[in-house]
């Protein structure tokens, strides 16, 4: 999930990425400040309703073109990825598992 120009030395992930949420009605938002010599996969990210929630279809930000070493061409995102997505289904029990 994440670049690094410091050689070996990495720093811890909820360092790495913050993570924030908060949800204003039917829509959740979701944020990430992501450490400025690090980035976060597209393809890594995971959004799944756990329990008693749904969510409406939703786009992904655009990001940025990276070749990786390991994965090839993919999509990164540096710096902050905000993400609002539509609850279509949501109780006070309601759980969202994001990773």
């Amino acid at each position: 999930m994440f670049g690094n120009t410091h050689g070996n030395q990495f720093i811890p992930a909820d360092q790495s990425f913050r993570f924030n949420f908060y949800q204003q009605g039917s829509q959740l938002m979701l944020s990430w400040d992501i450490h400025p010599s690090y980035y976060l996969y597209r393809q890594q990210i995971r959004l799944e309703p756990v329990v008693n929630a749904a969510l409406g279809v939703f786009m992904m930000p655009t990001g940025n073109r990276h070749h990786d070493e390991f994965y090839g061409n993919v999509t990164i995102y540096r710096n902050d990825l905000h993400i609002t997505l539509p609850l279509t289904q949501a109780q006070n029990d309601s759980q969202l598992r994001v990773s």
